[in-house]
């Protein structure tokens, strides 16, 4: 697995992380900061971070489109903390790290194919 694979799937889980206790903390005080969607969105950020680490190239475009919504709804409320706006940032570099990762391929060029023997003879 390449680096931008692991640094996607990294910045996913520590999206998914944020958005879980921003969620689970709006959901336990009378502020309210979060719709409480979000919070469920952010679990199952979690658990395709969880699989973006072990390398499923599709998870990497679910987690992508969970960054955008999760994005977009949290850029809506109002910033109340600095793990708010640490959300949001992580967000942003979460969603353009999994579509480059999406888009990388891991295929072997023409010359460096083990099929690709010199021909003697």
């Amino acid at each position: 697995m390449n680096s931008r694979r692991i640094a996607a799937g990294v910045l996913a889980l520590a999206e998914s992380v944020l958005g879980t206790y921003l969620g689970y903390a709006s959901r336990t005080s009378s502020l309210g900061a979060l719709p409480t969607y979000l919070f469920w969105l952010s679990v199952i950020l979690l658990a395709d971070s969880l699989l973006c680490l072990y390398g499923i190239r599709y998870a990497f475009l679910v987690a992508a489109l969970l960054s955008v919504i999760i994005l977009t709804d949290s850029a809506v409320v109002p910033l109340t903390d600095y793990v708010h706006l640490a959300l949001l940032a992580v967000s942003l570099a979460s969603m353009v790290a999994n579509v480059v990762a999406f888009r990388a391929t891991s295929r072997l060029s023409e010359q460096a194919h083990p099929m690709n023997l010199p021909v003697f003879g």
